[in-house]
């Protein structure tokens, strides 16, 4: 088994305790897990932590946003309908506003959109992943952790 020594992912979902698996597999290959429920907590995080330091973000389309200061932006986005339904889209533009590369965020929801595919793939550069397929997650993690 292989590890990077920079091997620390960011699990954005407010439902963790459906993520056992995935916990359980990157606590075996020991990767460091920052866990945030919701983007309140996780904006702080990405205006202050190295990001350049985390090996993936994995994000859940529909993170709670509660904040009415979030909120206003996510309206005032020009694809701010399905931003504001599916607010990981809006976190991961934050992400790549911020200079983290595409290929280290990845989209996960159990929605199987055509919108949500090409605004992931085409304007973002980021990947989606249904949450019905671990076995695609823990692969994509394992290229981007360097995990053989």
């Amino acid at each position: 088994m292989s590890i990077m020594t920079n091997n620390e992912i960011c699990v954005i979902d407010d439902e963790l305790y459906c993520l056992n698996f995935l916990f359980d597999f990157l606590e075996y290959h020991q990767i460091c897990v920052k866990n945030f429920e919701n983007c309140r907590d996780i904006i702080p995080f990405i205006e202050e932590y190295e990001l350049d330091k985390i090996n993936a973000f994995i994000i859940d389309l529909n993170i709670p946003v509660s904040d009415s200061v979030l909120q206003n932006s996510i309206k005032n986005h020009q694809e701010n309908e399905l931003y504001e339904k599916y607010p990981g889209l809006f976190l991961a533009q934050q992400l790549r506003n911020k200079g983290v590369q595409g290929k280290k965020i990845i989209l996960y929801s159990v929605h199987q959109i055509e919108d949500i595919f090409t605004v992931a793939r085409d304007r973002l550069g980021v990947s989606f992943i249904s949450k019905g397929k671990p076995k695609k997650l823990k692969e994509e993690i394992c290229k981007l952790c360097e995990i053989s």
